[in-house]
């Protein structure tokens, strides 16, 4: 569970400078494991290179909802739909206020397919941006991986 949060965290991580993706920690870890032994209610603090942290949570017991806020020096970004990629609105708060409408149609896993069709069919050996890299996937996997065998 929380491959997607845990990959949006490493996107906005790798905006900043001289920031080392590689080293994290994991912190405030909070899980329930369900009678099959996989978690169904998780939540973490991920810090990358102690100058950026995330807190995500994956739930299949509850409706954590579909929102996403990034907080910085300067302001906020809210996100009302991150996951869907239909109907929603993105906020920016700070020095100028910003409102962007997002009226899209499309399914947003079409995208994921068609950038990965394109690489394919471009004879590319990666994915163009914002696609992960096969390091970065990598790197996802052993942050789910460190999340799952995290003690609380």
């Amino acid at each position: 569970m929380g491959c997607y949060p845990v990959s949006f965290s490493q996107l906005i991580a790798s905006l900043i400078p001289g920031i080392n993706l590689s080293n994290i920690d994991l912190l405030n870890v909070k899980k329930e494991i369900g009678p099959t032994g996989v978690d169904i209610d998780s939540y973490v603090e991920l810090e990358f290179d102690k100058k950026f942290k995330s807190k995500i949570g994956a739930s299949f017991k509850q409706n954590l909802g579909k929102e996403t806020k990034i907080v910085g020096e300067k302001g906020e970004i809210f996100i009302e739909d991150t996951w869907h990629g239909i109907n929603g609105l993105i906020k920016i708060t700070g020095e100028k206020d910003y409102k962007m409408k997002i009226n899209s149609y499309e399914n947003i896993f079409s995208h994921e397919i068609e950038n990965l069709s394109y690489s394919i069919l471009e004879k590319k050996n990666k994915l163009e941006y914002p696609g992960m890299t096969l390091e970065e996937t990598l790197l996802n996997m052993e942050i789910l991986e460190k999340w799952d065998h995290a003690q609380e």
